[in-house]
């Protein structure tokens, strides 16, 4: 099976779009050019290091059939597992509409 490797724009545009829905463009467009210098620093800041450490936890033995509720359940718990991904699953559905 051929390996898949994620290009530098592929992964800008996994990152952006977290940030980038169509209900700020009118609060980008007033803010100018400021907002390029804060949105890389939140990319670099945030984005980077979440990113780094899920690559991290998706290599450990064990855990690559897994995601957000295997890594957090058996870290702590089945039910810090349950809130990590009802979070997540409610910060994606909801919090982006």
């Amino acid at each position: 099976m051929e390996q898949k490797k994620l290009s530098l724009f592929g992964f800008f545009a996994l990152t952006a779009s977290m940030v980038l829905t169509v209900y700020e463009y009118p609060t980008f467009a007033t803010s100018k050019l400021h907002l390029v210098f804060f949105l890389l620093l939140g990319g670099f800041l945030w984005f980077l290091p979440v990113a780094l450490c899920a690559a991290e936890m998706a290599t450990v033995e064990g855990w690559e059939n897994g995601g957000i509720f295997t890594w957090v359940s058996q870290t702590l718990g089945e039910r810090f597992g349950f809130a990590a991904i009802f979070f997540q699953w409610f910060q994606i559905t909801v919090g982006f509409v």
